[in-house]
């Protein structure tokens, strides 16, 4: 809490330099779920279609890999959000020609809806960021 205008000031600078980092740090978050539910609700055959979700940091990666499994694929989109500094945007990509008819419900793996799963995942934690932190906010000044 402030004592006086002098306190308050720091604290400001204090929180205005923070704010690019929390920014990043919540699209980070946001997008580390977007992938969780990506790749364990994307139907396994040839696993062509769970390997592609890729991430790219201010472009959207182009083309397609080779299938190489679930794990690989978390891991590797993990390790690129992780990169992320704010100042841009995190993008999340399927480039197989099939994921559309895969999301609503073409396999009997899952009934579809994954990828609107995932970007409503993604917003909640987004929203949950923005609540605790304007929550310590409050408490600051």
């Amino acid at each position: 809490m402030a004592k006086d205008l002098s306190d308050l000031a720091r604290s400001l600078r204090k929180t205005s330099k923070k704010l690019p980092m929390i920014g990043a740090i919540a699209a980070k978050k946001a997008a580390n779920k977007a992938i969780d539910i990506l790749v364990d609700r994307t139907p396994v055959d040839t696993s062509l279609a769970v390997s592609n979700w890729r991430v790219g940091i201010n472009s959207s990666p182009v083309g397609i890999v080779a299938p190489h499994g679930r794990e690989v694929t978390r891991t590797v989109a993990k390790a690129e959000i992780a990169t992320y500094q704010g100042g841009g945007q995190i993008v999340i990509v399927n480039n197989v020609e099939y994921i559309g008819m895969l999301n609503i419900g073409s396999s009997s793996q899952d009934p579809g809806g994954f990828i609107e799963a995932a970007e409503q995942a993604a917003e909640l934690a987004e929203k949950q960021i923005q609540f605790e932190i304007e929550h310590l906010l409050r408490k600051d000044i």
